[in-house]
């Protein structure tokens, strides 16, 4: 009579053991550790190990649940890495989950490799704008201006030129090294030519300035100190106030102020238009340099509030100069146009009024 078979079992006869050698067919001699129900799987010595993502990060998760936040974003990050591993053939994940955990004393205290950074970045390989003066040394480019040109204007203006070129050197590195690390004071296409565009244009009508007698002289939108710091160095005037409206080239010239440390020069941080009405600037000066500022004719009428009756303004222009006289008239009910001159090797023409 046969055996009623259940479903799952096998025939009546010799069965496998677990390990792969033959166990007796009887129920009741089988080892303890074999006995199973029908339709169980066969159990093996080896621990089940994380195949998938799923069951992998979800272990990882609960390992770290009671760690600090950041350990636990590692320990995602760290999981993926495994996964990915285990796909492309790595070592298995459960090697790798050992390696997550603290580090020897040995070497945590080993000297960490230093890393390769630019200059003021956060990471390397990642440049961002530098904090420290990268550009070329500005002395080089200042050895090749032509500084021999400055003597005839120096000398005009009654000046030593082996005293005053020294300082206006000097003046220019500032300038350029300004230009160059923090704000723009003058075009960069013009540091080639800082001499002949600016300082020679600033100092070839000294000697008309000093003729005028003028004393206290008040600078519009002095920007980079120009032309007043070159006048001043000259030898023009007694004292200036530089007016500047924005901030960081009013910062500059402070600091310009201090690092040269001339005197007789006071930086003024506002707007022409509100110091029209203080009393400490109406009529306070004898003649007032404005070199690219406003237009002709406002320039004249803000200046009628600061010069005295009898003062002089000098007024540097390009060669929108006789059309701006002739647009706008209205400054000559205080001013009176007493002639222009050249100033450098372009069109820039300084024109003279008197203060009626």
């Amino acid at each position: 009579m046969k055996r009623a078979r259940f479903p799952g079992m096998r025939p009546h006869g010799r069965k496998r053991s677990v390990r792969g050698r033959a166990a007796p067919s009887s129920p009741g001699k089988a080892r303890r550790g074999d006995r199973r129900r029908p339709g169980d799987r066969r159990r093996t010595s080896r621990a089940r190990q994380p195949d998938d993502r799923s069951d992998l990060q979800g272990g990882l998760r609960r390992s770290v649940s009671r760690t600090p936040r950041a350990r636990v974003e590692g320990a995602d990050a760290n999981s993926r890495r495994m996964v990915r591993g285990s796909r492309s053939g790595g070592p298995p994940p459960r090697a790798r989950v050992r390696r997550m955990g603290r580090r020897s004393s040995s070497a945590s205290s080993a000297p960490s490799r230093p890393r390769l950074a630019s200059a003021g970045s956060t990471r390397a390989g990642r440049p961002r704008r530098a904090t420290t003066n990268v550009w070329p040394n500005v002395r080089k480019l200042l050895d090749s201006q032509p500084w021999d040109s400055l003597e005839p204007h120096v000398l005009k203006a009654g000046a030593n030129p082996h005293e005053v070129i020294p300082t206006l050197r000097r003046y220019a590195e500032l300038v350029l090294d300004w230009n160059r690390s923090v704000s723009n004071l003058i075009s960069k296409n013009d540091e080639a030519r800082i001499v002949s565009r600016h300082l020679a244009e600033s100092l070839e009508p000294a000697h008309l300035l000093r003729s005028s007698g003028a004393r206290r002289w008040i600078d519009f939108g002095s920007g980079a100190g120009l032309p007043a710091v070159p006048l001043s160095i000259a030898g023009i005037g007694e004292r200036w106030a530089l007016v500047e409206s924005r901030r960081p080239k009013a910062l500059f010239l402070r600091r310009l102020m201090m690092d040269m440390g001339l005197r007789g020069i006071d930086t003024v941080h506002s707007r022409l238009e509100t110091l029209t009405d203080d009393p400490s600037f109406v009529s306070a000066f004898d003649g007032v340099t404005s070199r690219a500022t406003l237009a002709l004719g406002p320039t004249l009428t803000l200046a009628a509030r600061f010069v005295r009756t009898g003062g002089v303004a000098f007024l540097w222009k390009g060669s929108g100069r006789e059309r701006e006289m002739l647009e706008d008239s209205s400054w000559r009910e205080w001013w009176d146009f007493d002639g222009i001159l050249g100033a450098g090797s372009g069109n820039i023409t300084v024109a003279r009024f008197t203060r009626k």
